[in-house]
């Protein structure tokens, strides 16, 4: 629909210019079209006293619309002066023919277009020629002289200027139309543009009045990229090296990554990766690595798989797998190494439990029942080793025990 409403309010307009055929309507049209358009409606309001009132009431002055005339002068507008009088001089013709006829023309001229249709349908062309020439000798013999004759030939001028005015109506139409779209494009447009810069002020080129927002909203599309001394120099570099490392740098904004996006999308193969300002050395390369993977696997025409992550479980499932593995190798190596081991040294070991067995037994018995008796002697209070005694007198803190029978004293301030 938005496609065909440009023709729609073309076709409307030269509708309107061909029926009103005046020269003040169609002027005042073709403002109101001008302050319509899109690059004229972006400059209104933006400034006080510069409205859509405004403008119009002062391009439809004595003086804005002398001044729009005289930017359109020529064939269009003369040819339409001519007919707009050819019109009105048909139009009074008519108008005093129909006076002066005591019958109504157009009564008169449906009886006799009536009259013929009938004719033309009973006998055909002939009975019509042949009734006509009969009618024209009686009125001329007979009727010449009377009022029947002077109101059906008054009729009939009417009814042929009534065709003549039809016939120059629609000609000062045709040149309306024309017209009307010379004054639009040569007239009131230029003139309104120029008058609402003019009732902008003396600077309306500092206003911000945007003609689209489509580059806005997408600054990084492909249509708005233009190429600079940045750019063909890095195509210079592109085409000298075959391998190796080219750094791009400038501050923040200039358009290093748009740069890089634009030779990316140039080569054959490329890949482009954003790293963030803090990174892992180790996650960024792994991510880095399936992605240039992946790429290459859909540039040769195969499909990647999806990487899915682990749940902990999983994980922990793996870990422990991985490890039982682990273990499981090495068991292979060590229970044969322990069991040989084993075997070498079994002669041995059993050599020396026959020789101290004995001695190893008596010296645990002797050392278990000096702990039994000792414990027995603190449990009744009869080691006095294992008594302390702690007093307090006059702020010094006297501490004093007693192992076997000695007495020991200390004091701490």
């Amino acid at each position: 629909m938005s496609l065909l409403r440009p023709w729609l309010d073309a076709w409307k307009a030269r509708w309107w210019d061909f029926r009103r055929a005046d020269k003040f309507e169609i002027y005042e049209r073709c403002v109101e079209a001008a302050l319509e358009d899109p690059k004229t409606q972006r400059m209104l309001g933006k400034r006080p006293g510069v409205s859509w009132r405004s403008v119009h009431d002062r391009m439809l002055s004595t003086q804005g619309i002398r001044l729009t005339m005289s930017q359109c002068p020529g064939e269009a507008q003369a040819a339409f002066d001519k007919a707009c009088e050819d019109l009105e001089d048909v139009q009074e013709k008519h108008q005093a023919a129909a006076e002066g006829a005591e019958w109504p023309w157009w009564g008169v001229c449906l009886l006799v277009a009536f009259v013929i249709l009938v004719l033309l349908s009973v006998g055909g062309i002939l009975a019509l020629a042949v009734a006509v020439l009969v009618l024209a000798v009686l009125l001329f013999t007979s009727f010449s002289r009377t009022a029947v004759w002077s109101n059906l030939r008054k009729s009939v001028v009417a009814a042929g200027l009534g065709i003549a005015w039809a016939v120059q109506r629609v000609d000062t139409g045709i040149r309306a139309v024309r017209w009307g779209e010379d004054l639009q494009k040569r007239g009131t447009g230029p003139v309104v543009a120029q008058l609402i810069r003019h009732m902008l002020g003396d600077d309306p080129d500092s206003l911000f009045i945007p003609g689209s927002y489509q580059g806005l909203r997408a600054p990084r599309a492909p249509a708005y990229i233009v190429d600079n001394e940045a750019t063909r120099q890095l195509k210079r570099k592109l085409a000298q090296i075959e391998y190796g490392t080219i750094a791009v740098c400038g501050p923040r904004g200039v358009g290093k990554s748009t740069l890089l996006e634009q030779s990316v999308d140039a080569a054959g193969f490329g890949l482009l990766a954003q790293a963030p300002a803090s990174y892992t050395p180790h996650d960024f390369l792994l991510s880095l690595s399936v992605r240039l993977c992946e790429k290459y696997m859909r540039s040769e025409g195969y499909e990647a798989p999806e990487l899915t992550r682990l749940s902990n479980v999983r994980r922990l499932l793996r870990r422990l797998r991985l490890r039982a593995q682990r273990l499981i190798r090495w068991s292979a190596f060590a229970v044969p190494a322990a069991a040989l081991l084993t075997l070498g040294l079994s002669a041995p070991v059993r050599s020396l439990y026959a020789q101290y067995a004995g001695v190893v037994a008596q010296f645990a018995d002797t050392q278990a029942e000096l702990i039994r008796d000792r414990t027995i002697e603190i449990w009744h209070g009869n080691a006095v080793a294992a008594s302390v005694r702690v007093c307090q007198s006059n702020g010094v803190t006297r501490v004093v025990g007693v192992t076997d029978g000695r007495r020991k004293a200390g004091r701490r301030r």
